[in-house]
């Protein structure tokens, strides 16, 4: 078995609508909760933060991307703490082996 680095990617890998947000979604149609799913996943991806003509739409998208943003941030400190203990561990390793 050939050892192949893991790539982080640069880009999002997706994104998580909590469960705690179901309640608050269900008041809208199924137009209004693809709508805003669609912007969400464009925002996520591309960077681009729609402009709405519905109000409940707007908030709506505001709520779920305060959770975006705060899951992608959160995620991206995980893997440097991860990032930077792999390194410690690696070079306490290759001490113990040079002695």
């Amino acid at each position: 078995m050939s050892e192949e680095k893991i790539k982080i990617p640069s880009q999002r890998l997706g994104t998580f609508i909590p469960h705690k947000t179901r309640l608050i979604l269900n008041c809208l149609s199924d137009e209004q909760y693809g709508r805003i799913l669609r912007q969400l996943d464009d925002y996520a991806f591309k960077g681009i933060t729609p402009e709405f003509d519905n109000p409940m739409e707007e908030g709506m998208f505001g709520f779920l991307k305060q959770y975006d943003d705060y899951d992608e941030a959160h995620y991206r400190e995980i893997v440097e703490k991860r990032r930077i203990a792999g390194k410690k561990g690696a070079e306490s390793r290759w001490n113990k082996a040079a002695e």
